[in-house]
């Protein structure tokens, strides 16, 4: 082939796309059928990579619609190739993976990948490439320590990394490295993670203290074993959005939203974020074994094995999907009631759990409203556009109803034993009912993109109401 011509090498996972392709393809192939994949998957690890690649290729090539790309590496391939260059795409993912996005893409001259007995990292591509092409001279877009040594034999070296951990030590390679992107800070990896987080969402760990409120229970002792079974809890509750971002990272690149999400835009790999999982869920079951009570450990367990169970099976179970939400926001009360050794009443847990069943609806309404119908089926939780009408009526009925059951407990004999003051306790379920309605009516009229209790955090008016209820809850003390 003619050795005049000017050759761009492009590297695939973590330089075209932000992503790791073999990464999200187990990830898809896990999710396929969770128990009996993982444990396969777990099999082919110990017959090397290779097997892995092999088998994830046969059963769970990700689509080139699944994934984001690098605008400043397409555009450095769109520059070359209106130069007249020859453009390859060259990847140790497999040939299957690689030859799949090249033809979906239709920018790459040529794609080679990876395959059984044949590697193509670092060197190896270069030597693989000049067994093809009589290449004098190439230039090369990559981004890890693999390829270094073709950087120093390129005629041009390019770099897109998001590594902040990555670092040229030669100085020769380094003075010609030509950066692709802005270098990601320490700081902004700190952002990232803490966004992949989402503290934002411990307000709703707030109902652990709860049951300490409203048993008027205000001792030191009962505040700070709260405390800490808030953060605790927190810990865990982050550690189900980073295994939810994990698991839906394919349909959150649709949803308007959740694509801004760190780990779905790439800037978190999977593999960091399952470690920074372990590390979440190792804390909170570490606090809760050393300061709280067993029966509190319990209660995180069941409430990360439901979680398992939803990200897996339930979720596409309209109704049934409803009321495990409502369980997840029912669990913090009762949670708060484990951790400090009181008893909650039956008419406090009948509240919770259909005040926030109430609440579960209004959250997929608010999503609803905000999504096409084609958005709608991408997101896979088992609501369709029509469903917008019951989802209303029945938001209201199980709202109403948990206000309802909490005036029965308010005016209870349990209630009026521990108050002094009972008489202003009459205005609470008038006040919840009121935020509930217009938080319900929010949400009807598109306003609300997050969860409801988060979003009543930014709402003034609910921050109004919220405050008459604390101060009712005072001078009935």
């Amino acid at each position: 082939m003619n050795s005049k011509k000017d050759y761009l090498i492009v590297d695939l996972d973590g330089t075209l796309t932000p992503s790791d392709t073999l990464e999200e393809s187990i990830i898809s192939f896990i999710k396929e059928d969770p128990i009996k994949n993982f444990f396969i998957f777990f099999l082919l690890l110990f017959q090397g990579k290779e097997n892995v690649k092999e088998k994830m290729s046969q059963n769970s090539l990700i689509e080139f619609e699944n994934l984001n790309f690098s605008k400043e590496v397409v555009s450095i391939i769109e520059k070359k190739k209106k130069e007249g260059s020859i453009i390859i795409l060259c990847s140790a993912s497999h040939q299957r993976q690689v030859s799949k996005i090249s033809e979906k893409l239709k920018i790459f001259d040529y794609a080679f990948g990876s395959r059984k007995n044949l590697s193509l990292k670092g060197l190896k591509k270069i030597e693989y490439i000049k067994n093809h092409f009589e290449m004098d001279s190439f230039s090369y877009i990559g981004n890890s320590k693999e390829d270094i040594p073709i950087w120093k034999i390129s005629n041009e070296a390019f770099i897109y990394s998001k590594n902040i951990f990555f670092r040229v030590k030669d100085e020769e390679i380094k003075k010609n490295l030509i950066f692709l992107n802005k270098k990601v800070s320490f700081f902004e990896k700190i952002r990232s993670f803490l966004k992949a987080l989402r503290v934002y969402q411990w307000v709703k760990n707030l109902l652990i203290f709860v049951p300490m409120m409203l048993a008027a229970n205000f001792g030191f002792s009962s505040f700070l074993t709260s405390t800490i079974a808030f953060f605790s809890f927190s810990l865990i509750s982050s550690s189900v959005y980073i295994f939810n971002d994990i698991f839906d990272i394919h349909k959150d690149r649709f949803h308007p939203r959740k694509k801004e999400r760190p780990i779905t835009k790439g800037e978190i790999s999977i593999f960091q974020s399952l470690l920074i999982f372990i590390l979440l869920l190792s804390f909170s079951f570490f606090i809760s074994i050393s300061f709280l009570p067993v029966s509190f450990f319990w209660v995180i367990l069941t409430y990360i094995v439901l979680n398992f169970l939803y990200s897996f099976y339930f979720k596409k179970l309209t109704t049934f999907s409803l009321l495990i939400l409502s369980f997840f926001y029912s669990i913090r009360v009762y949670a708060g009631g484990e951790a400090t050794n009181l008893d909650i009443s039956i008419w406090l847990i009948s509240f919770s759990f259909f005040f926030f069943l109430g609440l579960s609806s209004i959250k997929r309404l608010g999503e609803l409203t905000q999504l096409s119908e084609n958005e709608i089926l991408k997101a896979e939780r088992g609501f369709k556009y029509s469903d917008i009408n019951l989802l209303k009526i029945f938001s209201l009925l199980t709202g109403s109803a948990g206000c309802l059951l909490l005036a029965v407990y308010l005016f209870s004999n349990q209630a009026i034993e521990i108050y002094t003051n009972p008489f202003y306790l009459f205005f609470i379920p008038f006040i919840t009912f009121g935020w509930f309605f217009n938080i319900y009516k929010t949400s009807v009229d598109g306003k609300i993109t997050d969860d409801p209790i988060v979003f009543a955090i930014r709402d003034r008016l609910s921050i109004l109401m919220g405050t008459l209820v604390v101060f009712f809850f005072i001078i009935a003390l």
